[in-house]
């Protein structure tokens, strides 16, 4: 989501991937994240090609970093490890 994102567009997070308010490249992010932080979820081969056709290499590091938790932080899910090993 851009900076400044309405008040509409943030309440319409939780139903992102069918909401119109939000792009493919924004709904393959949050489904990524989701994927990474929901117990239960995980990242197959589907979703990470979704996500690369929309992100370089590099920003899918930052996603991923962006959704771990970043430094310091206890959570290590299992797509953070498989990222960075795929892009590395």
């Amino acid at each position: 989501m851009q900076a400044g994102a309405s008040e509409d567009k943030i309440a319409q997070v939780p139903e992102a991937l069918t909401s119109d308010l939000f792009s493919d490249r924004e709904k393959a992010a949050l489904e990524y994240a989701e994927a990474m932080t929901v117990t239960g979820r995980r990242v197959d081969d589907a979703l990470f090609a979704r996500v690369r056709t929309h992100f370089s290499e590099a920003q899918i590091v930052e996603l991923t970093a962006a959704a771990y938790g970043g430094p310091g932080s206890t959570a290590k899910p299992r797509a953070a490890r498989r990222s960075w090993s795929a892009l590395v």
